[in-house]
């Protein structure tokens, strides 16, 4: 049984998180097992089953297949939700097979499921005590929880402190209900380790993977043979922004700027200090030299990244970084901070920055822009020596284990 609140939580929004896409992986790898297959949703109303249909119906909503229903009577109980959200929870009502308040989340998979079952939380939602203490009484079950990072207890500094204390709870949780931890690294197993409490949950470490998808086409802003930098993930402090613009902001005072390469920023606004946004905002720089463009679709994004002089990603602390794997598989320069965790996946693939070193971030930036694409494709190319990591390797290792 496999835990889709999370993915529920964002229908409407046009791309997918890193998180996102692993939970929709793992949807996925579900509906080909010739297996029993359920999955679970917590709503504002109680918890929804749905069976295998209606795990494939959501998921050809999720992907945009098919659309989402209309909203129904029971809509107008949940004002405080958005439009999206509300279709979304309709369909569950219409798909779903049974559905429990909380207290009565272990009678309803006693009835509707059975005893030996796997539960598999892939998207860190829905991991109260009281539900996994509900799973747990089930005879037979094992609680599989997927930790991507522990970034809210290494790295307080770069969340809000209520972020900071909702995952010290869920982890919490998972520390005394869970059997088995899944990690996208080592570097992650090792960093959560230091936090749990003994016994520890049982560990399987692998790594994560991306779906290549057939380009789309490139928007206007990106045409016109000018050579550019793509910084790809949700904007928010650890991810670094401030840096990129005074690193751009330095090289427009000191260069002439029609020499310049374009800096194209890709993805939603988290949550920032205002700093950050006010830089953004109000830069001399914005639609001249900084682009942001918010989430684009998987399609538009690898015909962005095919025609990119690189990727730029100074992130100052990661579980793992699936755009670098995105780029990996566009063969197009990764230029990054020296985080152990890459070298596990990537190796000598990527340029390795030290994290504020702006002479360096600029001599290499601004030889790649002088290069011809095709020069700087082969460059990435003959530094490619790791094998990336894929889909099928991921669950072979981890329903090997399990």
């Amino acid at each position: 049984m496999l835990d889709l609140t999370r993915l529920i939580s964002r229908s409407g929004i046009a791309a997918l998180s890193g998180v996102d896409r692993v939970e929709l992986a793992y949807l996925n790898h579900l509906l080909t097992l010739d297996a029993p297959v359920f999955f679970l949703v917590r709503t504002g109303k109680g918890c929804r089953l749905l069976d295998r249909a209606g795990g494939q119906a959501i998921r050809d909503r999720i992907t945009g297949h098919t659309p989402w229903g209309r909203r129904n009577i029971w809509s107008l109980f949940s004002p405080r939700i958005s439009s999206a959200r509300q279709r979304a929870e309709a369909d569950l009502r219409r798909l779903s097979v049974a559905a429990s308040t909380r207290p009565g989340l272990t009678r309803m998979l006693r009835r509707r499921v059975g005893d030996g079952l796997l539960y598999l939380n892939i998207g860190l939602s829905n991991l109260g005590a009281r539900n996994l203490a509900a799973i747990r009484a089930m005879p037979r079950s094992d609680i599989v929880v997927f930790i991507h990072d522990t970034i809210p207890l290494d790295h307080p500094e770069f969340q809000t402190s209520s972020g900071v204390e909702r995952f010290r709870r869920r982890f919490a949780a998972v520390n005394r209900y869970a059997n088995t931890v899944i990690y996208n690294s080592e570097y992650s197993r090792q960093s959560a380790e230091r936090h749990f409490q003994k016994p520890v949950p049982r560990p399987v470490v692998a790594a994560l993977a991306h779906d290549p998808v057939s380009p789309g086409d490139l928007p206007p802003a990106f045409r016109g043979g000018h050579p550019y930098f793509v910084c790809v993930g949700t904007i928010e402090p650890r991810k670094n922004h401030l840096f990129l613009l005074d690193l751009w902001e330095e090289m427009a005072r000191n260069h002439d700027i029609a020499n310049l390469p374009h800096l194209h920023i890709i993805g939603r606004r988290g949550w920032v200090d205002q700093g950050v946004l006010s830089r953004l905002d109000g830069s001399v720089l914005r639609n001249r030299l900084i682009y942001e463009h918010g989430d684009i679709d998987d399609a538009t994004l690898a015909a962005i990244l095919r025609h990119a002089h690189g990727l730029v990603f100074p992130s100052l602390a990661e579980g793992f970084g699936l755009p670098l794997i995105e780029a990996a598989h566009q063969n197009i320069p990764i230029l990054c901070c020296n985080l152990a965790v890459y070298s596990e996946f990537l190796g000598d693939t990527p340029i390795y920055l030290k994290a504020h070193d702006r002479y360096a971030w600029e001599k290499e930036i601004l030889r790649l822009a002088k290069m011809k694409k095709s020069d700087v494709d082969e460059e990435a190319g003959n530094r490619r020596k790791t094998e990336l990591p894929t889909w099928s390797s991921h669950f072979h290792k981890v329903f090997r284990q399990l």
